[in-house]
């Protein structure tokens, strides 16, 4: 069997010197999942401004170090406090550079010290079944529209927008005639992947070889992780019992993906994975 070295980044600048926020703020927010309100949670950029709301350290730690939550090992309270941050980039600053710029606050703010190591585990790897993907490539000249499906619904029924950050623009789950349907029209299967994973019991790795952003429909199951993380609920420890990858509508994700010339299929890999070695529960004061 072909060995594979996953590698997911675990740091964007490991040497580069470190970069800071000019001015943060971090504050508790006791919110229950219930009263948040959901435009205001996670990340957002506005400029030099960037905001980060509802979020956990577990979230935090994830955003900075742009790792998958299953790469993350810490302490049993890292997913229970969520805080709220407001912070303004230096002149210069890019974007691109916020995670080494949260990283730096972590580590300043609350003490956060990290190692990391490499563990084999299994997979699900993400493959071109062996008629080969039917995805269809997302034409060159595609705009992203202001709001999902142009502002037409349609007879869908929005349950969960997933983010409308570009390059990749919208992505969704809705109602579609009794079926829940997940849709993007520009995706990359490093994402999708990441997608897939709400509804497997092992980390989905992407392998198909395929470049570029593709349209996705796929009908997914009831039932997942994922419904419950965008409403607000509470973030599910990591060594809670993982979702079904079917449920009772008779939705099997498995089999869904097979509609587009995609499949699952378990492997061992060696996995990078983030230690948390220390953290405080509550940061500094500002």
């Amino acid at each position: 069997m072909r060995s594979w070295l996953i590698a997911l980044p675990l740091s964007l600048a490991a040497h580069a010197q470190t970069l800071k926020f000019e001015v943060a703020s971090i504050k508790v927010n006791d919110l229950r999942p219930m009263q948040m309100d959901g435009s205001k949670m996670g990340l957002h950029l506005d400029g030099a401004r960037v905001s980060l709301g509802a979020m956990s350290l577990t979230n935090l730690i994830v955003q900075a170090y742009q790792i998958e939550g299953f790469q993350l090992s810490g302490p049993d309270f890292l997913p229970v406090q969520r805080f709220d941050i407001q912070a303004k980039m230096p002149d210069g600053a890019t974007q691109t550079q916020v995670p080494q710029m949260l990283q730096a606050l972590l580590a300043e703010r609350f003490r956060l010290k990290v190692r990391r190591e490499t563990r084999e585990q299994q997979v699900y790897a993400l493959i071109a079944s062996k008629d080969g993907s039917k995805l269809k490539e997302t034409p060159a000249d595609y705009v992203v529209p202001d709001t999902p499906f142009g502002g037409n619904r349609g007879n869908r029924l929005v349950i969960s927008v997933f983010r409308p950050t570009p390059p990749a623009g919208w992505a969704t789950i809705s109602g579609v005639n009794g079926r829940n349907v997940y849709e993007c029209n520009k995706i990359d299967m490093a994402e999708f992947a990441r997608f897939l994973r709400s509804h497997t019991d092992e980390p989905v790795i992407d392998m198909t070889g395929l470049k570029g952003y593709y349209e996705v429909t796929l009908d997914v199951p009831q039932r997942s992780r994922a419904f419950a993380a965008r409403r607000g609920a509470m973030e599910r420890p990591a060594d809670a019992p993982a979702p079904e990858a079917s449920d009772p509508s008779g939705v099997n994700v498995f089999a869904s993906i097979q509609k587009l010339g995609l499949k699952l299929e378990k492997r061992k890999a060696p996995i990078e994975h983030l230690v948390v070695e220390h953290v405080e529960k509550l940061p500094t004061e500002n």
